[in-house]
Parts: C-alpha cells; sequence; structure tokens
C-alpha cells in the first residue's frame, strides 16, 4: 500500500513539476515573442528619429485617419512608416528604464479592438496598449488601458509604481502623439473599482470622466484620484492640464483597477 501510495505521490510530483515547467516556458516564449515584434517597430521608429535628428530625414504629407482627434497637421517622420503599416496608430508610450515602450491603437469605432489583438491585429493574450474610444479633440483627460500581464510585458510592471521608492525613479512618462511628442509627470498612483452592471450611490467612476471640460469636475477628479493613491505624491494638477491615466487590472478586489495618472509638462 505504502508502495502505490509513493508511486502516485511521485506520479502527481512529475505532473505538477511538467505543468510549472510548462507554464514557464509559455510566459518565456510570449515575452520573447512579444519583445521581438516590439522591438522591430521600435527600431523603425528609433532609426528615423536618428536620420531626422541628424537632418537626413524628408518628411511626407499623409491624410490623417481620423479628423476628431487628429489635427490637420505633419505626422512625426518617425510614425510614418508606422501609419501606412497600421493606421490605429495613435502614438507612443515610454517610461525610461522599464519594458513599457510600446505603440498606442486607436479604433474609436471598435473601442475594445485591440484588447486582445497585437500590432498585426492577430489574436493574442496580451493584447495591445489602446486608448479610450470616447477620445477626441476636446478630451482632456486621455485613458489609456493595457493588460497586467504575468510575464511583465504591458502594463505588468505597472504593479510597481505602488511602491514610492520605483515612483521617485520614474517619475515620468514620454507619451507622443502621431503628431506631437509630450512628457508627462505622474500626480497619482490611484486604487479603484470598475462597476459593469450597477453604479453604487455617490460612487466616482473614473472611467465616466474623460473630458474634465469644466473646473468643478477636473478638481473632482485629481481630488478622487489624491485620495485614492497609494501614497502622497507632492505633484498636482490645475484646471487646464492635459492628463493621461494609465489603467490595468488590480488584484486587491472584484474588478479592481490600479490607475496612473500624469499631467503634461511639456
Amino acid at each position: 500500500m505504502k508502495g502505490k501510495f509513493r508511486v502516485i505521490l511521485l506520479y502527481v510530483c512529475i505532473v505538477m513539476f511538467s505543468i510549472s515547467m510548462a507554464y514557464i516556458v509559455y510566459y518565456k516564449y510570449t515575452m520573447y515573442s512579444e519583445n521581438k515584434d516590439f522591438a522591430e517597430l521600435k527600431t523603425s521608429k528609433d532609426e528615423v528619429s536618428t536620420l531626422e535628428s541628424e537632418g537626413n530625414n524628408k518628411t511626407e504629407n499623409i491624410e490623417p485617419k481620423s479628423e476628431s482627434v487628429a489635427n490637420s497637421i505633419e505626422i512625426l517622420p518617425e510614425y510614418e512608416m508606422l501609419y501606412k503599416e497600421n493606421a490605429d496608430l495613435y502614438g507612443w508610450i515610454k517610461i525610461k528604464n522599464t519594458v513599457i515602450d510600446y505603440p498606442v491603437m486607436y479604433t474609436p469605432e471598435n473601442p475594445n479592438f485591440y484588447l486582445y489583438k497585437n500590432w498585426y491585429k492577430e489574436e493574442t493574450s496580451s493584447g495591445s496598449i489602446f486608448i479610450d474610444g470616447r477620445t477626441s479633440q476636446t478630451t482632456n483627460n486621455i485613458i489609456v488601458y493595457g493588460h497586467n500581464m504575468k510575464n511583465g510585458t504591458m502594463f505588468g510592471s505597472l504593479d510597481q509604481y505602488k511602491e514610492k521608492n520605483y515612483y521617485d525613479e520614474h517619475k515620468y512618462i514620454q507619451f507622443d502623439t502621431i503628431y506631437e511628442k509630450a512628457t508627462y509627470e505622474i500626480i497619482a498612483v490611484a486604487k479603484a473599482i470598475v462597476y459593469y452592471e450597477y453604479k453604487p450611490e455617490n460612487e466616482f467612476l473614473f472611467y465616466e470622466h474623460i473630458e474634465l471640460n469644466s473646473e468643478e469636475e477636473f478638481d473632482e477628479y485629481v481630488s478622487y484620484m489624491k485620495e485614492n493613491s497609494y501614497y502622497q505624491i507632492d505633484s498636482t494638477a490645475e484646471y487646464g492640464d492635459e492628463i493621461i491615466t494609465l489603467c490595468t487590472c488590480d488584484y486587491w478586489a472584484q474588478d479592481a483597477r490600479l490607475l496612473v495618472v500624469a499631467k503634461k509638462i511639456k
């Protein structure tokens, strides 16, 4: 009897070990595959940016896809080829010394299209970084969505912002549109809940506040983020500032979200 039990236990251990190794290999592979794909996109963008800085690049007029977001201005040279490849490109997000260095997508006609689609519009569990489909020229708060991937890709590294020391070393976000380069300073790292079926009475729902076109609404949004932040950040935002809110899943409650809020500084 003891012999059978040992055999069964050994078998269970082997199966569990095999599953664990397969799980590790899967995530390592997906991370490698994603990084490889994005490395090619980044190389294309950075090469053009280098040529531009050296004065060797010519710009080309490209008709913008959506007048609701785009002004009638030229696309930045480093995004021209990428835009030709995929006209859903809204811009690029990068946080220095982190894995976050990705194209940002925009599909107002199908807001969640890139939830499980990569740059090539292929099915993938990690999806892509994309902005809220309600974004327009009057939007003062661009909500940027990305999966909290266990392998650290997409917005998987935002969890580290729960620690003040990490924020101190990564205060700034480079968030370009295809028309303009911009830097944002983080003002809050907050927690929130998304309610799908009902709205609790007197609950502030951050995702319903995109325009922020009144001083009262703007101040309420910033106050909510400050009050629900993991720690105090001295920097704040004032009415008239442009804001981005990075949003990813969190796991302290059902449908919880982690929000990294930043204001445009240049």
